[in-house]
């Protein structure tokens, strides 16, 4: 495909992409710049990235259309509506679609022109709160978790590159036991990538950690800042036994 659409996602654009989210307050979990470059699987899924004016689009391109990953950041009406108008016609008979939109742009949209479908609702933690777990609200939390320090030699710790090879086992086992169980636990392909490409990643931009069991890693999860007070776990797996 032509650049018309854009150019495929890079991590040379992560952190022009997380500047953008944060001067536009973005704190939906699809405005994380690693995750964004994992769900990218060419040649089935590529995401590309367009320069409008002032905005950032995002734009999933598949073999039978484009669509918007995401409005374009900041929200601009008339930018919005010219990429629309594009996407339609090059479609042509295929509906266009754009898989995510958070509140705030939902709120801009013309709703007897756009179908707005409930996908998921997010939550939010305060990991303060949680690693001191006082109260009766934590009290399942404090039990399981001293159980578990009492059954196992334990240790928590940063994830290297030379524990990605075990991640990958450790994978493969979660989607023979768990993954394929539900059909809504679709995270494989972009948990593979995001592997594959840890080790090229800025430890400012993403992290991992992992859980080691008598030497053996047994969970890994990788993270990284969205907004100055807000994080994300986009991958977290653990051993299901």
């Amino acid at each position: 495909m032509s650049d018309v659409w854009g150019e495929p996602i890079a991590l040379a654009h992560a952190r022009s992409l997380r500047a953008a989210f944060v001067r536009a307050n973005k704190n939906g979990w699809c405005y994380f710049p690693p995750f964004l470059c994992a769900f990218s699987l060419p040649p089935n899924r590529v995401v590309r990235v367009l320069k409008r004016g002032d905005c950032i689009c995002l734009l999933i391109e598949r073999p039978d259309g484009v669509d918007l990953l995401c409005p374009p950041v900041p929200f601009v009406a008339d930018v919005f509506e010219d990429l629309i108008g594009e996407l339609v016609a090059f479609n042509g008979a295929r509906s266009t679609r754009i898989l995510w939109v958070d509140t705030a742009d939902a709120a801009q949209l013309d709703a007897t022109r756009f179908v707005l479908k409930e996908k998921d609702a997010e939550y939010l933690y305060d990991p303060g709160l949680i690693a001191k777990a006082d109260g009766q609200t934590f009290r399942d939390l404090r039990k399981r978790t001293h159980r578990f320090e009492r059954e196992h030699n334990a240790q928590f710790r940063k994830l290297l590159a030379e524990d990605i090879e075990a991640c990958h086992v450790l994978l493969k086992y979660w989607r023979k036991r768990q993954g394929r169980k539900h059909s809504f636990l679709l995270d494989w392909g972009y948990t593979r990538a995001a592997l594959d490409s840890f080790s090229e990643w800025p430890f400012e931009l993403l992290q991992g950690w992992c859980v080691e069991i008598d030497g053996h890693l047994k969970a890994f999860a990788l993270v990284g800042e969205m907004q100055p007070d807000l994080a994300q776990f986009f991958v977290a797996k653990t051993d299901p036994d």
